[in-house]
């Protein structure tokens, strides 16, 4: 893809270098994912090692990854490291990719609707805190591009869980007899919940918006690739 950072920001002494690809940069589902062809498009940010989710399981398990890691590290939705230079990387084609910073750790996390049903994002949070020491409220949290709530409908198995639960009613859109969700609004909430805050929301949708697959838009299993490093300031 060749580095183009969406965003890349220092916190205190710590730099954080995020973003997300695009149609544009070709697909990145799991059999085509090598360290090698992480590390090489981001060679600019003079990354050490590259890890992924060998297998991303719309739940809330968190993986924590360091220096030593390489490649695919476990089961799970959530990732979060302290080590400057590795980079983080999950996989989306309508699902959230949520980017969690702070100056001495970051998670990046994959969350669709079973993802925010059963609380990814509060997981990684805690995470963060159990094994870093960050409070919830000093971490930065953006939400990367992801299906909007005028095209996200819910499946009928999905629906009535939704109606009887008082943390993803609210979210529920009712328009022409169909029920839509808004899986950013949900994650607003769940984030202010446990303390923290929501500092940016893409404005892209995968559906409507060509530049990025979309599984609800006809893309098959092909996926965008969402990463997270820090580095040195």
């Amino acid at each position: 893809m060749g580095y183009r950072a969406q965003e890349a920001y220092t916190v205190c002494m710590v730099t954080a270098v995020w973003g997300t690809t695009t149609r544009a940069d070709g697909d990145w589902q799991l059999d085509t994912l090598s360290e090698a062809r992480i590390l090489e498009a981001l060679q600019s940010q003079a990354p050490t090692n590259a890890v992924w989710l060998e297998e991303q399981l719309h739940g809330k398990n968190v993986v924590s990854v360091g220096r030593n890691d390489h490649g695919p590290v476990g089961k799970g939705d959530g990732l979060v490291t302290d080590s400057l230079g590795t980079v983080m990387t999950v996989r989306t084609a309508d699902c959230v990719p949520l980017f969690l910073i702070s100056e001495l750790a970051a998670g990046l996390v994959h969350a669709g609707f079973e993802g925010v049903r059963k609380g990814i994002l509060k997981a990684t949070l805690g995470t963060l805190e159990e094994q870093h020491g960050i409070n919830p409220a000093s971490v930065r949290i953006h939400l990367g591009p992801h299906i909007c709530d005028a095209c996200f409908e819910l499946r009928d198995e999905w629906l009535e869980g939704a109606q009887g639960d008082d943390k993803l009613a609210p979210f529920l859109k009712p328009r022409r007899r169909k029920y839509f969700f808004s899986l950013a609004e949900a994650l607003i909430a769940e984030a202010e919940a446990a303390g923290a805050r929501v500092e940016s929301t893409s404005k892209t949708c995968t559906k409507h918006d060509d530049t990025h697959f979309s599984h609800r838009g006809g893309d098959g299993e092909a996926r965008q690739l969402s990463y997270l490093m820090l580095r040195d300031a």
